[in-house]
């Protein structure tokens, strides 16, 4: 029932300003600037310091899902929540011992523990495609590759990205195909996750060895934010598609009301973020970060998203700009005229609550 849900409205349109010329990616904006350095303050004042500051509070279940929409109505973040089967709750928690039972047998190196996102283990999982490379290409983490991809195969983890994207819903103990929902990107966004079938369709028919974090999902790649502690330090992830979507899951024994909270410092936003349930962000354009939680707590997160790059390379039919330029110059002309408007033609795939919503 998407038409009964109570939206979140932002006094603020999308921000163009920080895309990049191509309109796939973001500009690496410094955020050195951030509001505060949360380590410098005790836990219990960081919500006053940001209700201080104008934030508005945002109290939610982790389970009632709420469209997040900005001043035009439109539908550009969610807070999607999660199943409410038993099931499900198991599969959290098994998920979260998966995560913590792999950190403590892998061997990370210095670039996974220190980092924009903060000071804890973290690695990508799956297919990328960015500075410095000609074309897609998998995620190489040298010694790590065997165990990040048997935990990636772990029934519990596959069943939270299942309702990430909405694929399937499978049993946590078993992997039996339970029943197909249509959840999280493919309900709120569906001609945004139309594009990305489309897009990145055209790569995995043309490049068979190339392997994406979860089978099920439709994002290409995973990052798993490893650590009993784990909050963000605000970011943004300019790699991944401007317009596009990431999905971010909590995990962990945490209370959501005094810590682990997702911030959006762009949107004065301030979010309760309950363990196992699921949020849609805009990673590249939005910065972002959370609360941490109190010392006798736990929490991990993991998300999921695409890099910018992929949708590039699909629109030059598995080129780069550069062989278009060569063999096809009228194409590489058209290609160019289509950066204009690549960034609204991005917002013009989100839904229009008022018009598009479902009841």
């Amino acid at each position: 029932m998407v038409g009964g849900c109570e939206p979140v409205n932002c006094a603020r349109g999308l921000d163009s300003r920080n895309v990049t010329s191509c309109g796939y990616c973001a500009g690496n904006k410094d955020e050195s600037n951030a509001i505060f350095d949360e380590n410098t303050l005790p836990l219990r004042d960081l919500l006053k310091v940001y209700r201080r500051l104008g934030y508005s509070y945002i109290p939610w279940d982790g389970v009632t899902a709420r469209p997040i929409l900005d001043w035009d109505g439109r539908l550009f973040a969610a807070l999607a929540g999660r199943p409410t089967d038993q099931e499900y709750a198991e599969a959290c928690k098994i998920a979260f011992d998966a995560i913590n039972l792999t950190e403590k047998s892998a061997a990370f190196k210095p670039i996974h523990l220190h980092h924009k996102r903060g000071d804890f283990p973290a690695v990508n999982i799956g297919v990328t495609h960015g500075i410095g490379t000609t074309g897609p290409m998998n995620h190489q983490n040298g010694q790590l590759n065997a165990t990040l991809s048997n935990l990636l195969k772990d029934p519990n983890l596959e069943r939270i990205s299942s309702f990430q994207d909405g694929i399937y819903i499978t049993c946590y103990s078993c992997r039996r195909v339970l029943k197909f929902v249509s959840a999280a990107f493919q309900l709120w966004a569906p001609k945004l996750y139309a594009y990305y079938e489309e897009n990145l369709g055209k790569i995995w028919k043309s490049y068979p060895h190339l392997r994406p974090g979860f089978a099920n999902s439709v994002w290409p790649c995973t990052a798993i934010n490893f650590g009993s502690k784990v909050y963000t330090w605000p970011h943004r992830d300019c790699m991944n598609l401007s317009f596009g979507w990431c999905s971010i899951v909590a995990l962990g024994k945490f209370d959501s009301k005094k810590g682990g909270h997702l911030v959006l410092p762009d949107l004065r936003l301030i979010i309760e973020f309950p363990s196992g349930s699921n949020i849609l962000i805009l990673s590249a354009i939005l910065a972002h970060c959370n609360i941490p939680i109190h010392d006798s707590e736990t929490r991990a997160s993991f998300t999921q998203f695409c890099a910018g790059e992929l949708f590039r390379y699909a629109d030059c039919d598995l080129r780069t700009e550069k062989e278009v330029e060569t063999v096809d110059p009228e194409q590489y002309v058209k290609l160019q005229k289509q950066k204009r408007t690549r960034w609204q033609d991005g917002l013009d795939k989100y839904t229009i609550w008022d018009r598009d919503n479902m009841c």
